[in-house]
């Protein structure tokens, strides 16, 4: 459990969850539409999390790193929003402990 990349957000979309997919489909990892509705398990309605501006890490980040400066025991199952300061902090003591500075 690693984070292995950083994104912009660009918005949050909930609603009914065929229109979610005729309009924001083409944007998934899902291959299909009845993979789309197996993965939402019989719900009718869904969230789109849209984001742009994606960039692998060149070192990916440790689940524990993130637990130890976020200052969470167990990450919230629902995200997390981070600043630029926590970023900065997160990427720089990833390299440091890959040897990388």
């Amino acid at each position: 459990m690693q984070v292995q990349g950083t994104s912009d957000f660009v918005e949050r979309i909930a609603g009914d969850c065929q229109k979610l997919w005729e309009r924001y489909g083409h944007e998934t990892c899902l291959k299909s539409y009845k993979e789309y509705l197996d993965f939402l398990r019989g719900n009718s309605k869904a969230t789109f999390i849209r984001f742009t501006n994606f960039h692998k890490l060149e070192i990916p980040v440790s689940l524990e790193l993130l637990k130890r400066i976020l200052g969470f025991s167990v990450m919230p199952r629902g995200g997390k929003y981070i600043c630029w300061e926590d970023v900065n902090q997160i990427t720089a003591e990833g390299c440091f402990a890959h040897g990388k500075v």
